[in-house]
């Protein structure tokens, strides 16, 4: 299977709380000071910092979901929930893409991330009212829905000119296979594209039921109709997926806050060393060495988080 690895020892209560509660002191120093620092208008820092909050959220369900005790004495707890609940990796992926992005051009990106969520918004409606016009309880709903979305315009003072010429926002796909004037990825495309390689590829497939995500998980959802001395086995790899996956969450996290404080640098709430400590912690997994070694280290060495 695509989801074995060396199996490595880890022990996750020497990073899990701190890396929670560090995800939260971020989200409130990025909404609460980020915006002079991005030079954008409020509601950029605003969602940066809810795109960091629902990462962290994610991590804790998972968590939630795969704790020990839970997994071994919970009656209503069913393995099977390990592998339902991958998918919400890919949208912690997704999120570190979002925020990468727009940091890259803060004012522009963060403009048109709000834009096109309007946008995107706004055709839905107008697909919803093509098709359901005229019965009561839809324009109710279409109705309260476009004036919220007007409320929303209004606050980050755009026009309805704005959106209509705002493009599309660029999926994570897209965005790493886009060549800019040069012909060339930049730093940041390439570092995102790793999370598209390798044993990172399969969460795009199990997020949008690809089949070859059949070819690694299928035979969890079909455990009852195996063999029975073949049960053990498959249960055996579901404790292995447990861990494995949810380690690499633990690292999309990371790799989150890293990229803001590599970007926005708080000096107070000790964010430089208790970033350090938790990366010397989740060292021994794969995927945060090699993710330390080919991006973060230089990263944080250059910017003075590390001494």
């Amino acid at each position: 299977m695509g989801t074995q690895n060396p199996i490595v020892e880890i022990d996750p209560s020497q990073f899990q709380f701190p890396l929670a509660q560090l995800a939260l002191t971020m989200s409130l120093k990025v909404e609460r000071e980020g915006t002079q620092l991005l030079r954008a208008p409020s509601h950029v820092a605003e969602d940066i910092g809810v795109l960091l909050r629902i990462s962290n959220e994610t991590l804790n369900l998972l968590c939630y979901i795969n704790a020990d005790e839970r997994v071994e004495k919970d009656c209503t707890f069913k393995s099977i929930y390990t592998v339902v609940a991958l998918p919400l990796i890919r949208n912690m992926i997704d999120n570190l893409y979002n925020i990468t992005y727009i940091l890259e051009d803060p004012p522009n990106h963060g403009r048109n991330f709000r834009l096109a969520g309007i946008k995107n918004r706004q055709r839905n409606l107008k697909e919803d009212e093509e098709r359901f016009g005229g019965r009561a309880e839809w324009d109710s709903w279409i109705a309260d829905a476009k004036e919220k979305l007007s409320l929303n315009m209004r606050r980050i003072k755009a026009t309805q000119e704005d959106v209509d010429f705002q493009s599309e926002w660029r999926t994570l796909g897209k965005y790493i296979g886009h060549k800019g004037k040069g012909a060339t990825l930049t730093d940041n495309q390439r570092f995102l594209k790793l999370f598209m390689l390798g044993r990172w590829r399969e969460y795009s497939a199990l997020a949008h039921g690809g089949p070859e995500s059949l070819l690694d998980f299928g035979m969890y959802f079909l455990r009852n109709e195996q063999p029975f001395e073949d049960r053990p086995k498959i249960d055996d790899n579901l404790d292995l997926i447990r861990d494995q996956h949810l380690t690499r969450a633990y690292v999309v996290l990371l790799s989150t806050i890293t990229e803001l404080q590599v970007f926005f640098h708080f000096k107070d709430a000790n964010i430089d060393s208790r970033l350090q400590r938790i990366w010397d912690a989740i060292m021994l997994i794969t995927e945060a060495k090699e993710l330390y070694e080919e991006r973060y280290e230089k990263l944080m060495r250059d910017t003075g988080i590390l001494h």
